[in-house]
This record gives C-alpha cells, structure tokens and sequence, in this order.
C-alpha cells in the first residue's frame, strides 16, 4: 500500500524546535539530577561498569541503522512498502543483536568479574531498541514535537525510578540498569501512542523483496553510518578492555558530559528542520535554526565553562581533576552542533536516491559527508586509543592522564567535520550565518563570564548537595540572566522572537 503524505503544513519548524529544546533544557536538569543519584551512591568502578554497558548496547544497536536509516526520508515521500520492510528487518535482528550485546558482556565477566545479570538485563535495551528507533523515524518527519513530550515523560520517569531503585530498594548497579531499560520501554510505547492518536500512519511488519534488495543495494551507506556511531561508542569498552578497569571509562563518561548534554539538543534544532527540507527547501528555516541554535547553545555552554568545577563537585568532588578535559569536551560540543546542522542540510536536501540504487549515489553529497563523519570519528577514536597505549606503556596509573587524548582528538574531528559539512550545505542551498546573533551571544558570554569570576561563583565546591545547590542555582541564574539580557539588547530578530512567542501564548491561554 502507498500513500500521500502531503500535510506539509503541519511540519512547524518553529514549534518543534522550541518544544524539543525546553524539553531538552528539562532533561539537563533531570539528567544532572539522574548522574547525580548514581555517581553519589556508586563508586568510580560501578559507574564505570554502567557506562562500559552503554557502550556495548549502543554499539550493538547500531546494526539497525543499515535499514532505517532510509526510513524518515522513504516514509516522508510515500514509500510505505521499504518502511514496513525496514520494521520487519529491526525485529528479525531484536533476538541476535540481544544475543551478540550477551556475548559481549560475558567477555567483561569473565576478565574483570562484572555479573552476568547486568548484561543480561542491560541487553533488553537492543530489544527495545528495535521499535524505539523505527518509531521515533516516523515521529521526526510526520510529528517532531511528539519527541520533546515524550523526552519530558521519560525523563521524569528515570529520575523517580533510579532515586528509589538505588537509595530505597538499594539495588546499586542494578536498579541503574533497570531504570533505563524500564524508561525506554515506556518512551516507546508512548511514541506509538501519540502517533495513533495524531492519526499518523504507522505501517504493520511486512517484507517486499524489491525493497529488501534495495537494502543491500544501499547497504553501504548506512554501513558507513553504523561504523561512524560504533567508533563514537566504542570507546569506554576500549577503555575497559585496555586497562582492565572500569576506572578510565567513569572519568570519561563524566568529562564527556556537556559534549553529551549539548549534542543531544541538536535533534531539537535539527528534527523539524529535516522533516521540512525533506519536502520544501528553505534557507528562511535554515537561518532560523542556525540563531536559535547560537543563542540558546551559546548560553548553555557558557555555563558548563565557567561553573564547570562547581558542576563536577556536584556530581562527586572526586571528579574535579577531570575538569580541563571537560572543558576541551565542552568546546568540542558547540562545534559539533553546528556541523550536525549543516550536514543534516546536506542529507535532506539530496534527492538522487529517489531515483537511483546501489553504487549511483557514491559520487552524491550524501554519502561523502557521511564518510568524511566516519573519516573524523575514526581519527578521534585513533587519537584517543593510542594516547591511552602510550600513558599505559611508560607505567601511568592515571585514569585521567590515561584518557587526555580522547578530547584533544574530538576536538580536532569535529573542527575538520565542521568545515566540510558547511562547504556541502552551502553549495546545496543559499543561506548567510547570523552574524549578529553570533556577537550578541559572545557578547553575553563575556559579561556573564566576568560577573563569574569577579563574584567568585566559578569557586563554589558541592559538598553537600541539599546544603550547597542553592549556591549553584543562584550563580547560574544570575549567569543566564545577564547573557539572555545582552543577547536581547543586541538581537532584534530575538526581541521579536520573544514578543511573538509571548503573544501566541496568551492566545493559546485564551
């Protein structure tokens, strides 16, 4: 069965990307609250178990992309036929990826002694992750807005679950595992829920041997992505395995933690922008995205800048020593965004593989901008490993001097991403950078900065976080109302952006 799917109309750039950001802002809070739970009840190993476990189903997942990565872009121009194919490949391998992420951590457990359960429990997330990745490609291109609600809900289910898991039930590493695969199974119902209730065709499993041959047709672009994504992920199972410790990872995992928080707001900038380009090319869409992106990742950063000690003493004093990789982390982060921006343009707006298979779309941007991003993560992941094997080869112990070249290698990846992606996009369609927005939020960063340092914030150590948050909160919201209130005096495009919103509000109340 085809379909036409033409409600171009209800792809509200604006709207998607404001819900999909505050509730980005509101799974910051939650997801600091969340790191917090566990990094104050688990020590440095367990945590590093957590994240080696992450590493391990994130990698094993990423097999599901050889067919979906098609999917948001078939789906959006009636091709229904690959789209129920694409569903019924996820839950032919949902057993044998479950399977190979136990094998995987069985290694784990017999070299450094973590329990099967965790494993055998943490797997359920490749299962789960079969409908959550099929269903969240048809949100992104029909209902982007459906992400941020549901992004709201898990959040706050992970944080109530994980507190009682792990300081009620007392279940340490386990109640940690239990939570996320208990999260995600209720995001994903919740994506088929609203999509039912939006009237949102959801195609039921089927196979079409025409589109499974394009699959395999295709199958190295998505190969490409998936090796992209597995060099991402892999490295704190690296880590592990080198080291034989959980150590390493844990300090990695907490200095990658803005990179993580801000590069995971891009999906709010980048979803609704996608789903429209897919359809109706538009550099009015473009050059918005572009400002909210500067202004309102600009002011995050800036916060993980200048309280970045007082951020890690809240997760756990211990960590405090990691501070200048998280900040060359934190720089990596506002470059990475924007080279996601520009490569989604790339991709969105080639139109080759609607009319061409297989080895046709070699010479396209969109394949070349994906191997340059798996060119790039590749020379991270390198960079990385063989700072790691040179601090274990002249005798350091140190997990912090051990992992120094993961950021430094990040950094250079993205800077050299970012470039290309830019040259690609602005070949595919005519946009200007907004220049203005750009100075007003350096600008702010600059006053908010001083305020910081001349008031001593950036000194504040969480001892006690129900004693010492207040003074956390405080610093931040006094760092946050300077920067938004220069950015406001600079930017006329923002000042109007603020009164319309304001106005379309009290209308919605009314």
């Amino acid at each position: 069965m085809e379909y036409n799917y033409t409600d171009v109309s209800r792809i509200r750039v604006r709207y998607s990307t404001i819900v999909n950001f505050l509730s980005h802002l509101f799974k910051l809070v939650t997801s600091t609250l969340f790191v917090i739970i566990i990094t104050r009840r688990l020590d440095v190993g367990e945590y590093g178990v957590i994240a080696t476990l992450t590493g391990i189903t994130s990698s094993v997942s990423i097999i599901y992309s050889f067919w979906n990565w098609f999917t948001d872009r078939m789906y959006a121009r009636g091709r229904s036929s690959y789209v129920a194919t694409a569903f019924s490949l996820s839950l032919i391998y949902a057993p044998i990826g479950y399977v190979l992420a136990l094998i995987w951590g069985y290694y784990y457990t017999s070299t450094i002694g973590i329990d099967i359960l965790v494993f055998a429990l943490g797997s359920l997330i490749v299962v789960i992750n079969a409908f959550n990745i099929f269903l969240r490609r048809i949100v992104l291109v029909t209902r982007p807005y459906i992400i941020g609600y549901v992004g709201t809900v898990r959040s706050i289910v992970r944080v109530l679950l994980v507190y009682t898991l792990l300081n009620i039930v007392l279940l340490r590493v386990i109640g940690v595992v239990l939570t996320q695969v208990i999260s995600l199974s209720i995001a994903t119902t919740l994506y088929y829920v609203m999509l039912r209730l939006n009237k949102v065709y959801v195609p039921l499993p089927s196979i079409d041997k025409e589109e499974v041959k394009r699959v395999f047709k295709n199958a190295y672009i998505p190969l490409t992505t998936s090796l992209t994504s597995l060099a991402v992920n892999i490295d704190k199972p690296v880590l592990t395995a080198l080291t034989a410790s959980t150590e390493p990872a844990a300090y990695l995992n907490v200095a990658y933690i803005p990179y993580s928080i801000v590069t995971q707001g891009v999906f709010a900038f980048t979803s609704s922008l996608k789903a429209k380009l897919l359809r109706v090319p538009s550099s009015v869409d473009i050059e918005d995205v572009l400002r909210l992106s500067i202004i309102i990742n600009l002011g995050l950063i800036s916060v993980f800048m200048f309280m970045g000690k007082t951020v890690l003493s809240m997760l756990n004093p211990e960590y405090i020593p990691v501070y200048s990789l998280f900040l060359i982390f934190t720089a990596a982060s506002i470059i990475r965004i924007f080279a996601s921006i520009f490569a989604t343009i790339v991709v969105a707006l080639e139109r080759k593989d609607l009319y061409a298979d297989g080895l046709a779309l070699v010479s396209t941007p969109l394949y070349k901008v994906l191997v340059v991003a798996l060119t790039t993560s590749l020379l991270r992941l390198l960079i990385g490993v063989a700072g790691a094997i040179y601090f274990i080869y002249i005798g350091s112990k140190d997990p912090i001097q051990i992992i120094t070249f993961f950021p430094i290698g990040l950094l250079i990846a993205d800077t050299m991403y970012l470039i290309y992606s830019y040259r690609e996009a602005i070949k595919k369609i005519k946009f200007r950078i907004p220049y203005r927005e750009l100075v007003a939020s350096l600008l702010g960063i600059t006053a908010s900065g001083l305020v910081v340092y001349i008031n001593k914030y950036n000194e504040i150590v969480i001892e006690s976080f129900l004693r010492d948050i207040s003074k956390l909160l405080f610093a931040v919201s006094i760092l946050l109302a300077i920067y938004f209130l220069i950015v406001l005096l600079v930017s006329p495009w923002f000042r109007r952006f603020i009164i319309n919103s304001i106005k379309r509000y009290i209308k919605w109340i009314r």
